[in-house]
């Protein structure tokens, strides 16, 4: 097997992060459970801190995110 290039990398990543903004993989706690590290942490623009569990549970909300073009 092939070592990925980098674009390929990096359309891997792309899609990955663009998953968390789609509701449908966004809020499947069992999705996040596979994609999200048991050490992850989310440091909000504001300074907020979220823990793994609290992203995970986090409840359905309307998702306000632009993707770049």
């Amino acid at each position: 097997m092939q070592d990925p290039t980098p674009g390929s990398v990096f359309l891997a990543l792309q899609h990955l992060e663009e998953s968390l903004y789609v509701p449908q993989t966004r809020f499947d706690s069992e999705y996040m459970e596979g994609l999200l590290s048991p050490d992850f942490v989310e440091f909000g623009s504001s300074g907020r801190v979220w823990s793994r569990s609290q992203i995970i549970r986090t409840d359905p909300v309307d998702i306000q995110a632009r993707l770049p073009l």
